[in-house]
């Protein structure tokens, strides 16, 4: 086992070691507050028994107050009336009616006392409830987040493997974009060297030719230069290729499809293929990333096409929906089987990977269909959240510049995810 091998697989055993732990923690905390809403919930219905006898209580009492009241009320009506006619009334009745007042005086401040008391009780028994609720909904949103977690961790041995496995592949994913952007750049200097760079050193020469023979033959000297001239622009013309091949200036400028149509044209007079861009919806500017990531995968198809499938059309298809920015590159070339394509393995995996993770950056989804013999089919869709905000139409009408053609296909179609 390599050092990488042997640190990762502690890493794994670290993993499953607090993963462990943290289970036993979380079912043991489960069971607590699970025990603890239980009696919560127990002394809630108590609580609110209590509260229907208290209000029950109040009510009766109140009753009782009110009677006394109107019974007060009508004893001093009476002593006031004795009081205005005192020899009407004799000594028994006098002293009757004093008494009965002084009764029902004290059972009434009795009955407010007792009234009183009941509200208190009530009170105090209704902001004791309020507090045990409140309690309560905490608690039982913990352990329904506690019971979440302990779902989600108690058959997770598994989930924690393809965890694993994920981030086995984004490390594989990452080797081979580092790899990828290495033989890029080997490619890049190779051509410049042979390229541009044997170019430039032979105009060096052929100037040194051309001063020494400024003072002949002046006919020989304006063929040379001639020849010098040509050798010039075929250095630019390299020279921008490789530069568009980096990063295509129209991009930032222009946007997406203006750049597809100026590469579509490119490729038209530089490798003979005939390859067509259609154009659906109302077409507007998307985020520079974007624009960038779904440039470079109809580049990759067409390139992919041109290597591998000896075709000899390619149909690029961008459509502007309400679902986001579609994208079918369809070749009548050879085809091949998909699943017989290891994504990362040999150049044209190397190409699907590419063109799947930029498709994944975006949020969008990738699929390729192709049998031997039935051409290939690259099917991109990407939603408005992976593109940013929909801007506005660009420079020209909606309508110009349109393809013949249906809407595109992007969502639905059978065919395996890349």
């Amino acid at each position: 086992m390599d050092a990488a091998n042997f640190a990762f697989s502690l890493d794994e055993q670290l993993i499953e070691k607090v993963f462990r732990g943290s289970l036993d923690a979380l079912r043991q905390a489960h069971h607590q507050m699970f025990e603890f809403t239980e009696a919560a919930r127990e002394e809630r219905i108590r609580l609110k028994q209590l509260i229907e006898q208290a209000r029950e209580q109040v009510l009766i009492c109140i009753r009782q107050v009110d009677e006394l009241e109107e019974q007060s009320n009508a004893a001093r009506s009476l002593l006031a009336e004795i009081s205005r006619n005192y020899a009407s009334f004799t000594s028994e009745e006098i002293r009757e009616a004093y008494e009965r007042a002084e009764r029902i005086m004290v059972a009434l401040g009795a009955a407010r006392e007792r009234e009183r008391a009941l509200r208190q009780r009530r009170d105090d028994l209704e902001r004791q409830l309020r507090h045990l609720e409140n309690l309560l909904t905490r608690a039982e949103q913990v352990v329904s987040q506690v019971s979440v977690a302990l779902d989600f961790l108690s058959g997770n041995l598994a989930s924690l493997t393809n965890q694993v496995e994920g981030m086995r592949e984004r490390a594989y994913v990452a080797h081979h974009v580092i790899r990828a952007q290495e033989e890029e750049r080997r490619r890049l200097a190779r051509e410049l060297h042979d390229g541009p760079a044997q170019m430039l050193a032979n105009l060096v020469l052929r100037l040194d030719i051309a001063e020494r023979m400024i003072d002949g033959d002046r006919e020989q000297v304006r063929a040379e230069l001639q020849d010098i001239k040509g050798l010039v622009k075929e250095t630019l013309r390299d020279l921008r290729r490789s530069m568009f091949n980096l990063r295509p200036m129209a991009l930032d400028d222009l946007g997406l499809v203006p750049t597809l149509r100026g590469y579509v044209e490119s490729l038209k007079e530089q490798s003979g293929l005939n390859v067509e861009l259609r154009v659906m919806g109302r077409e507007r500017r998307l985020s520079p990333t974007a624009e960038a990531a779904l440039f470079r995968v109809v580049q990759e198809a067409i390139h992919n096409a041109q290597r591998h499938a000896r075709c000899q059309q390619v149909i690029v298809r961008v459509e502007f929906g309400p679902q986001g920015v579609g994208l079918v590159i369809e070749d009548d070339g050879v085809g091949f089987d998909p699943e017989a394509v290891t994504p990362g393995s040999g150049e044209s995996g190397l190409g699907l990977l590419h063109m799947r993770e930029r498709v994944h950056l975006l949020q969008g989804r990738l699929r390729v269909q192709s049998a031997p013999g039935r051409g290939t089919k690259v099917r991109v869709l990407v939603p408005w959240e992976g593109v940013g905000e929909p801007g506005g139409p660009v420079g020209r009408p909606a309508g110009q510049g349109r393809g013949k053609g249906k809407a595109v296909p992007t969502d639905g179609d059978s065919g395996r995810d890349r």
